[in-house]
């Protein structure tokens, strides 16, 4: 009976680890940018440094390998995983707690792929199919995890039903341990195989390098659901289910591939690098075309991660042991290495800009890929697999097209005139001061003010350090309001508006300067609020830098040019300056007032939100409009508090 379930095992073991791995990763990046950041008051720098070192106990895998053997790794690193992700989700009280099994999740994470390696190169035949279909399957359970969440992972929630789904996702993962444990493939003989088996030359070692470079693009592109959502503007459950479509179409592939002997030569190799190669270049395209992307991305990027593990676990000859652990060791450091390359340019001059980081990390893949083809030849030991990877891809492709049947956009409402209810919100990506990422918390502070209409800025979809959600769609389905997007830094970082009126015309403009680390924009709409009336509503975010208020001062001579003999305008947003600035006494001297000075009772500070010293975030109004009821909620939820008025048309 356990040698009947054995693949089950060598493909369900790899899948529910990689899936909490990429989960504890994505925990990782956000609690150093959000916690350690501005929290502990850490420099860029210095993350960077505590992450590299996170990422390099890969080294020490091969250490500890030969100190504890095969099982002993196998049972410390699986069950280590599990345990710091069970942790994770059931741990509700201080947010460093949950950043430490973050931390010792990642570390078990690396750990484990280099021992599942090992353990695949032993025994070449189920074990290492079952090491490629659980590396794919992986990344589909956990795009169907995150996806079936609306993307906001369930590390950062508590409820009784998620805990649930990850208390039963550890136990099959413990499950799949013990049959790994009670079944052939870890008899006395592959132990002692274990101990003598040498590795492969360097040129059939090192390309595991590529591991992390590959993880990079799954998470940052081809995994990255807001991203597909963002770029199709499709129905939410249907871009979830072409992502998972695409995955269970790689997964296919691939049992044909592993079923049928074929070996993936040259030519499979130079067409999949080729495709990889133009879907970074053009990374951006709209509609069908970033779905087609992501889809010829998805089986690019496998074909070339498998021809790596076939050169490894597949090539004869003898080498040094330490030498499998060089390549895993560097392969893990690579993947913080672009993630930090990528997001730090958004903070930091590093002299380049952070599209160019995709295509080099591709070009890399590459590279390690065709040297893995170079060498001696494939030794195979037959051995028939079962098509259940691609069958359990295929039955997760049902959840979001069950979804779908239910799911609804919010839709507009008949308004009857003034008076207008609205909101302006730094969200500060979904986190707040405390480093949590609280979508609910957000909403709950949103909802209490009865807004008709939502002014946003720091919207990410998708972000990597910001958790990787959609937080538009997030927080338009839980407050029911269309949204209008107006992306400024790449198509997954910027400004929006919910409106429960319809937005007859809306346009997303660019604010100068063009070379701009974070680039800025305003996000303009026009709203018919019944009656017969009509409202232009703009929100905006200006440069950060207190220093730079040379370029606010260009930002804000853009606006003011933009809004010149407007009527009905509200134009709201964080401007990043005090009351005092220059830039605040142009919009005043613009014929724009500030609803705080109109309310004349409130405070009006903002930031930051847990002891608010200035007023950086404004709602203005043009001349013809007046506030009242003028609320600033004291909320954490954000480093900013928002801004509540209700807008009135003067007699």
């Amino acid at each position: 009976m356990v040698r009947r379930y054995s693949f089950l095992y060598e493909v369900g073991l790899p899948a529910l680890a990689i899936a909490f791995g990429m989960q504890s990763v994505r925990a990782l990046l956000s609690f150093a940018s959000y916690l350690l950041r501005e929290s502990f008051e850490w420099g860029t720098v210095s993350v960077g440094l505590f992450g590299l070192a996170v990422f390099a106990t890969s080294f020490l895998a091969a250490a500890l390998y030969r100190f504890l053997g095969l099982r002993y790794m196998l049972l410390v690193t699986v069950g280590g995983l599990g345990l710091s992700r069970l942790a994770m989700q059931l741990w509700v009280g201080a947010i460093a707690v949950d950043f430490v099994f973050a931390t010792s999740g990642v570390i078990l994470f690396g750990l484990f792929l280099f021992t599942y390696l090992r353990y695949a190169s032993i025994d070449q035949g189920v074990a290492y199919r079952g090491f490629i279909c659980g590396l794919l399957l992986g990344i589909c359970i956990d795009v169907a995890i995150l996806g079936g969440n609306s993307t906001y992972d369930l590390v950062w929630e508590s409820n009784i039903e998620i805990t649930v789904v990850i208390v039963i996702l550890t136990l099959f993962l413990w499950v799949f341990l013990w049959g790994l444990f009670s079944s052939s493939q870890l008899s006395i003989d592959h132990l002692d195989m274990s101990r003598k088996l040498g590795a492969r030359s360097w040129r059939h070692t090192l390309p595991w390098i590529g591991i992390g470079p590959y993880l990079f693009l799954q998470m940052l592109l081809y995994q990255n659901l807001p991203r597909l959502v963002s770029l199709t503007e499709w129905n939410y459950p249907i871009a979830y289910a072409w992502m998972i479509f695409s995955q269970a179409l790689v997964l296919i592939f691939f049992t044909l591939i592993l079923r049928n002997e074929i070996r993936l030569r040259w030519p499979i190799v130079t067409i999949a690098s080729v495709a990889l190669i133009l879907t970074l270049v053009f990374p951006d395209g709209k509609g069908e075309v970033a779905a087609f992307t992501v889809t010829v991305g998805q089986m690019a990027s496998a074909v070339l991660i498998v021809t790596i593990i076939e050169a490894f676990v597949l090539r004869t000859g003898q080498g040094g042991f330490s030498k499998i652990c060089l390549g895993h060791g560097f392969g893990m450091v690579m993947l913080l290495v672009f993630v930090f390359a990528y997001y730090a340019s958004l903070d930091i001059d590093l002299g380049y800009n952070y599209s160019i980081v995709p295509p080099i990390t591709g070009l890399i893949l590459v590279g390690l890929s065709f040297i893995a083809l170079t060498g001696s030849t494939i030794r195979r030991k037959i051995s028939a697999i079962g098509w259940f990877p691609a069958q359990v891809a295929l039955l997760l492709v049902s959840i979001p097209l069950v979804w779908a049947l239910t799911w609804t956009t919010p839709d507009v409402q008949e308004g009857s005139g003034f008076p207008v209810r609205i909101v302006n919100y730094n969200l500060h990506n979904g986190f707040s001061v405390q480093g949590d990422l609280g979508l609910e918390s957000l909403a709950k502070v949103i909802e209490e003010e009865k807004p008709d209409v939502i002014g946003l800025q720091e919207v990410s979809r998708g972000w990597l350090i910001n958790g990787s959600v959609d937080m538009l769609t997030w927080l338009s389905q839980r407050l029911e309001m269309p949204y209008v997007y107006g992306p400024t830094t790449g198509p997954l970082w910027g400004n929006a508006m919910l409106s429960r009126y319809p937005i007859t015309a809306w346009g997303n403009e660019k604010l100068p300067p063009k070379d701009l680390l974070l680039l800025r924009g305003y996000l303009w709409t026009q709203l018919d609020i019944g009656g017969g009336q009509q409202l232009r509503v703009i929100t905006t975010h200006l440069h950060h830098i207190r220093e730079d208020s040379g370029i606010r001062i260009k930002q804000t001579n853009a606006l003011i040019d933009f809004l010149k003999g407007g009527t009905k305008t509200v134009i709201m947003g964080d401007f990043n300056a005090r009351r005092n600035d220059n830039e605040i006494h142009m919009l005043r001297d613009a014929g724009l007032t500030d609803v705080v000075a109109m309310d004349g009772v409130i405070s009006g500070l903002t930031y930051r939100s847990d002891n608010p010293q200035y007023q950086i975030d404004y709602m203005f109004l043009s001349q013809d409009l007046f506030a009242k009821d003028v609320v600033i909620p004291e909320s954490q939820a954000s480093d900013h508090r928002p801004i509540a008025a209700t807008i009135l048309l003067r007699e």
